[in-house]
């Protein structure tokens, strides 16, 4: 009889077939179980948020969150409505420990989709996706009753207007009256105001409306309740967060009697506490606002040359609107307060003054004398700048 190994060598054949076959498939069950099990949870951008433009036209979008799972790498892109990329895939944490943070620079329009991927190696594990973040305009609109929800009726926005609805975590919604940080319940000159910039920017615009219906001048002096509302709304924004606060305050003013000097005073104050608090010089845009039915004429032209001194005196305070005839032109629906056609007009007045205030302007003629020969030639050479 003769011994053969041929069996016992196709049993081991056989065995090491099967460690392999074992190897590959718990190597196959641990990135399932990775995929299965890891998890990534945003934490901003925000639906509806809408960031600062620069003056490029681009913003740094801050892209916060956390995961569970083995990741070597976060991701994230932007797409347009329609899901073409606006900006390829950017590593924004090269070294993610649990919690996540980094930036996306995006140009001035939306809604984008901010799409945010974990990554182990090439392989992607878990991803989260955020609609509607736009970069455009951002303002914070404070002052009494008219800045606030006291009009009627309440006002419509268009899709791409957002209203801050919360802080210190901010959430935001959709900017149709009533505005959810100010007082009052029912219209404000917000929505027709940011109405007007989307139609004519073609970006987003942001409301931070703060105001409170019946306020004097004094209560918004830093240290009062009232002025951490704006101090807290600028510190939330950030460095260069805002376009621009806009103020519309004075009825309560004239009714107290409140002189020239003081209101300039006052009004000087709360701005320059604003910039310290904010880290930048924030421009300002302030109104001609002083009319209340139970005040004199003469209270209401002290409160207003304060405005005016106010803007004469500061290059980053610019001219609001004018409302104190809306009386005269049957725009008011009580004896104080905006109706339809002043909340409209009020808002695209103030569209307007920002629109003026921050478009380019030319610099004055400067001329430059070229000797040729005995020939005298003036060049005039102009030069086109703009506020930021």
């Amino acid at each position: 009889m003769t011994f053969t190994f041929a069996p016992f060598a196709a049993c081991w054949r056989f065995a090491k077939a099967l460690r392999l076959i074992f190897a590959l498939a718990i190597t196959h069950w641990c990135g399932t179980a990775e995929s299965v099990f890891a998890q990534l949870t945003l934490i901003g951008p925000v639906t509806r948020a809408v960031y600062q433009r620069n003056e490029v036209d681009l913003a740094s979008i801050p892209i916060t969150g956390s995961y569970t799972g083995l990741a070597t790498s976060i991701e994230a892109r932007a797409t347009d409505a329609g899901g073409a990329p606006i900006t390829p895939w950017h590593v924004i944490d090269g070294s993610p420990r649990g919690d996540f943070a980094g930036r996306l620079s995006l140009p001035a329009g939306g809604w984008y989709q901010i799409q945010v991927r974990a990554l182990n190696g090439a392989t992607e594990i878990a991803s989260q996706d955020i609609d509607k973040v736009g970069v455009g305009d951002v303002f914070i609109t404070a002052g009494q009753s008219n800045a606030a929800n006291h009009g009627v009726p309440r006002q419509t926005a268009n899709d791409r207007v957002s209203a801050l609805m919360s802080i210190p975590a901010p959430q935001w919604q959709h900017a149709n009256d009533p505005q959810p940080l100010a007082s009052g319940s029912d219209g404000s000159p917000w929505p027709p105001f940011g109405n007007v910039l989307v139609a004519q920017n073609d970006m987003p615009v942001g409301i931070i409306s703060v105001g409170s219906g019946g306020t004097a001048l004094r209560t918004w002096l830093p240290g009062e309740t009232l002025y951490n509302r704006l101090r807290d709304a600028l510190q939330l924004t950030g460095p260069n967060g805002v376009r621009a606060i806009l103020w519309h305050q004075g009825e309560s003013d004239a009714l107290e009697n409140t002189s020239t000097s003081t209101y300039a005073s006052r009004l000087n104050t709360i701005i320059e506490q604003s910039r310290i608090d904010a880290g930048w010089n924030v421009p300002w845009g302030v109104a001609i606002a002083s009319y209340h039915d139970a005040s004199t004429a003469a209270q209401q032209a002290a409160v207003v040359a304060g405005q005016r001194m106010v803007i004469d005196d500061d290059p980053l305070v610019f001219e609001g609107p004018n409302t104190d005839n809306f009386h005269n032109i049957g725009y008011l629906w009580d004896n104080v307060h905006f109706n339809n056609v002043g909340l409209q007009a009020h808002g695209q007045m103030w569209a307007a003054a920002v629109t003026s205030f921050f478009a380019p302007v030319p610099e004055p003629t400067s001329g430059l004398l070229l000797f040729i020969g005995t020939a005298c030639v003036c060049i005039a050479i102009r030069r086109r700048i703009g506020r930021t």
